[in-house]
């Protein structure tokens, strides 16, 4: 596994934005599988909540099933749960 450094390298993909598409939560729909709006209702520890739009997964999404960021990496933001 990468360490946390390599990690946010990879995952920024060179961007100064908080996310590689830019600032805003709402620039991750289908970039990013996070606890969407279709989670509502089940308990979860997130900050904020459920992120503000539907990402369409309830289990974790086929390899390459999101845009990938600038470097070309899939999936390098988002849900960690199955990395546990």
């Amino acid at each position: 596994f990468p360490t946390e450094a390599q990690w946010e390298v990879a995952a920024r993909a060179g961007s100064d934005a908080v996310f590689p598409w830019g600032d805003a939560v709402e620039a991750l729909e289908g970039r990013a599988n996070l606890f969407g709006r279709e989670m509502r209702g089940i308990p979860a520890n997130l900050p904020g909540g459920p992120a503000p739009f539907d990402d369409g997964a309830k289990l974790p999404l086929p390899i390459a099933a999101l845009e990938p960021n600038a470097f070309g990496l899939h999936h390098a933001i988002g849900n960690v749960a199955e990395w546990c």
